[in-house]
């Protein structure tokens, strides 16, 4: 039931150059990463929707609105990073404020991204294994929230601490399903322990643990009703401790134990 479904997604290492293309984009939204390219014949420049963005660095990205006219001048070979969502998805995306000027902007690669992006990468040769293309619609969802958060950090006056906070939840999110030890997450954001856990309070009215427990019960949904895996291998490999405990959690969250959530949400699995 995730909204944000993909039409297709790629990465290319060797986009042929262009001296100069003029044409109208499909009825698809785009959202281009343009890695890195060869600007041995200086900076290619780029209009879109009648507004020219010349002199691009690399890495930056531009978003393709369906039926908008596009002109690329002087690229040279590239490497891109490609999404592509159904016009369908128009509403959202406008909500989400994907369409707001600019449409190309600069971005920084960072660890988090960098892991974002191999690990839809390493999806590609098993997409069609049970579970693998929902995976790859919330990874590319939380792609373009990181392309938009920076995107925002760049015309707007910076808010540290909350992009840290919302760098740190991607963190989270990323290695939910991991053993993840809050301490270290602290350090690893440049905080101490009793910092992270004052600026966490400051942003959610839930605590980290909470948090990540919430995040590894919905996952235990997810494999409870898409596949026959035991629930004993799933409570392990979620960290959710023993048969018995995971069953107690559970319980209080959702007033079920995981076999009657399997048996009431997908019977064809019990």
């Amino acid at each position: 039931m995730f909204p944000y479904q993909l039409a297709g997604v790629g990465h290319s290492g060797n986009n042929p150059p262009r001296k100069f293309q003029h044409a109208v984009y499909p009825d698809k939204i785009e959202v281009c990463i343009r890695l890195s390219a060869d600007c041995s014949d200086g900076l290619p420049a780029q209009t879109i929707g009648g507004r020219c963005y010349e002199n691009l660095s690399f890495p930056h990205v531009v978003v393709k609105p369906p039926g908008t006219e596009y002109s690329l001048m002087n690229f040279g070979v590239r490497e891109v990073f490609y999404i592509i969502y159904p016009s369908a998805l128009m509403p959202l995306f406008e909500k989400l404020g994907v369409f707001d000027p600019p449409l190309c902007w600069s971005i920084r690669m960072n660890g988090e991204l960098e892991l974002m992006l191999e690990r839809v990468s390493n999806y590609f040769g098993v997409a069609l294994s049970p579970g693998n293309a929902d995976r790859i619609d919330i990874q590319c969802f939380q792609i373009l929230h990181e392309l938009l958060l920076m995107k925002k950090s760049s015309h707007a006056p910076v808010d540290r601490e909350h992009e840290l906070m919302l760098r740190i939840d991607s963190h989270i999110r990323l290695h939910a399903f991991e053993m993840l030890d809050f301490d270290s997450t602290a350090r690893k954001f440049g905080l101490s322990r009793s910092t992270f856990f004052r600026y966490w309070k400051r942003y959610s009215s839930v605590t980290p643990s909470g948090y990540l427990l919430e995040l590894r019960l919905q996952e235990a949904c997810r494999r409870l009703t898409e596949s026959r895996d035991r629930i004993s291998d799933i409570a392990r490999a979620l960290h959710l401790g023993e048969p018995a405990y995971m069953g107690m959690l559970f319980k209080k969250r959702f007033g079920q134990t995981p076999l009657d959530y399997r048996r009431t949400h997908s019977p064809r699995l019990k």
